[in-house]
């Protein structure tokens, strides 16, 4: 599930290793990847509850499984939690990453957690950068975006520093089984249009997202694998919610010296978590 409209499908082959155990169905949500239209309405968020609804069904009903194991990334760990909510019945399992609890929270704590690693490296370019966009309550999206670039660069395992990481990302794009140069187009352009649910002024609903308050039950099994660096949805405030979490079933990995994207940079980790608690629930009694 996609984060500002940056969908994961074309990354694929950072899964192949994940199929020998499991059947992995990515979905690009309205206005990422190949679901891009530019004649497209701008989606809700409960919109976005229904296309996930649906696509689940249409899993099951390809697979013939009654249930399936639903993970969700970033603004997907909000989607996620919503889907299984509303859905219960859908699913054997949730597994959460880059997860979420509160908005505003994450980004006061992300913030300061970005500027302290900018100032233990010395790193003057990115200390004047952080202070003069100023801490949260951020008035634009800009500011937002600044604070993600500069905890992109300093995750470990991560290389997202210009020109190197841009060009990484378009030669996965360009070589990515089954995508056209089409395809390649409008994933661009859904990542530089795919800001609706947060507005402009951070005046948009997922501002105002507030996971503990919708409720911390649940009756699907419930788990997290979180990087312990993440400084885009940081790990203290993942584990808080974790802990408020009453389910059938619950477990989470910090993962030490990963950050917001270690379903990318700790697959094998990741992975052996998968297996060991979550695909059991999986397989017939």
């Amino acid at each position: 599930m996609a984060a500002r409209g940056a969908a994961d499908s074309p990354l694929e082959r950072l899964f192949l290793s994940w199929e020998r155990d499991f059947t992995i169905v990515q979905w690009d949500q309205r206005g990422a990847g190949k679901s891009f239209g530019p004649n497209q309405a701008a989606a809700n968020i409960d919109l976005m509850v229904q296309d996930a609804a649906e696509v689940s069904q249409y899993v099951r009903s390809r697979l013939h499984l009654n249930k399936i194991i639903l993970l969700g990334h970033s603004w997907g760990s909000v989607l996620g939690v919503l889907l299984v909510k509303a859905h219960p019945d859908l699913f054997s399992a949730w597994v959460g990453t880059g997860q979420i609890m509160n908005m505003q929270k994450g980004e006061v704590e992300a913030y300061a957690r970005v500027l302290a690693k900018a100032r233990a490296r010395g790193d003057k370019e990115g200390i004047d950068a952080l202070e003069k966009s100023g801490p949260p309550p951020y008035q634009h999206i800009n500011q937002m975006g600044l604070e993600r670039r500069w905890a992109m660069q300093y995750e470990s395992g991560l290389d997202y520093r210009f020109p190197t990481g841009p060009r990484l990302l378009l030669a996965e794009l360009l070589t990515a089984p089954d995508y056209s140069l089409k395809d390649v187009v409008n994933y661009i352009r859904g990542v530089i249009g795919g800001d609706a649910f947060f507005g402009e002024t951070l005046k948009g609903p997922m501002m105002r997202m507030d996971l503990p308050a919708l409720g911390t039950d649940f009756s699907v099994p419930f788990f997290i694998v979180q990087g312990a660096e993440d400084d885009i949805t940081p790990a203290a405030l993942a584990q808080a919610y974790f802990n408020q979490i009453t389910a059938p079933r619950k477990s989470m990995l910090l993962i030490p010296e990963a950050g917001h994207m270690a379903l990318m940079t700790r697959p094998d980790a990741f992975l052996q978590f998968l297996l060991a608690n979550v695909r059991p629930l999986s397989l017939p009694p």
